[in-house]
């Protein structure tokens, strides 16, 4: 049914969910499995509604899982609940969807020479089970809110000259092949011990806007990610994740080709 679909869980996330889809529309995606997490703070349904109707997202409502058994582990949240949402995508699309693609709403998958995640992943189909996307990571470029005639992506110019993570990659993957997810959620197993295949980032990345706005980052992101560390942060290690990405200028602007048609499919002017 789908080349191409992608699976998000998210949570007061809505003023960003218009951008994030109607993008990856632009560059192939065809379908969305999106997992609201117990959102408190905005209206994403009035968001998806229109794409819900038009049956390119598929919505379901995704709560914590397993709460009693979060005490003193490090990523609880991703092991009981990110990851259990991602294999029910699995479990859902398998059949329906030839790729599938594990991103946040934060993270933009770029093809750098082609139009067209799809077409980039042509030559890998017949190959490998799945794929493995490199980060860039992006700070907030000092940008305090994005302004409503503006695109997030256009105006976050700044960047990590060097990913200072471990779990650098997002996987996209052939849903038959999945056996289980390696370093959740960036890695997975396939059946048959096949390998999967890391793509050069000559041919495409994900660009992570991981803090996007200064505003962002203070009223959601922070308390998101100590949800997801299952802990408090001290202040030294609140200064370092906002500076995070701000390091260098992205002079290499991949995404910004797309910038243009997206503005119009936005109904914003363009300049």
């Amino acid at each position: 049914m789908y080349d191409l679909s992608v699976c998000a869980i998210f949570k007061d996330e809505a003023s960003y969910l218009k951008e994030w889809i109607e993008y990856h529309k632009l560059v192939g995606v065809q379908h969305f499995y999106l997992y609201e997490n117990e959102n408190e703070s905005d209206d994403f349904f009035a968001v998806l509604n229109p794409y819900i109707t038009s049956g390119e997202v598929t919505l379901t409502h995704w709560k914590d899982q397993d709460k009693d058994l979060w005490e003193g582990r490090k990523n609880a949240w991703v092991y009981t609940t990110q990851v259990t949402a991602y294999e029910h995508a699995i479990w859902i699309s398998k059949g329906k969807t030839k790729w599938l693609a594990f991103i946040d709403v934060d993270e933009f998958i770029v093809p750098v020479k082609e139009d067209s995640i799809v077409d980039v992943l042509a030559k890998y189909e017949d190959k490998f089970p799945g794929v493995e996307v490199l980060w860039d990571i992006f700070g907030t470029s000092n940008i305090d809110t994005v302004p409503p005639d503006k695109l997030m992506i256009e105006i976050m110019h700044r960047r990590c000259a060097k990913i200072p993570m471990p779990y650098d990659r997002k996987t996209i993957l052939r849903p038959e092949f999945y056996n289980g997810f390696f370093q959740p959620p960036h890695d997975c197993l396939y059946v048959n011990e096949l390998q999967s295949c890391e793509i050069n980032p000559s041919e495409m990345v994900v660009n992570h806007y991981m803090n996007r706005c200064k505003d962002y980052f203070f009223h959601v992101k922070l308390k998101n990610k100590m949800k997801m560390m299952n802990r408090q942060f001290q202040d030294w290690e609140i200064n370092d994740l906002m500076a995070l990405g701000n390091d260098s200028e992205d002079t290499r602007k991949f995404v910004q080709r797309f910038v243009p048609t997206l503005r119009e499919k936005m109904g914003l002017e363009n300049e």
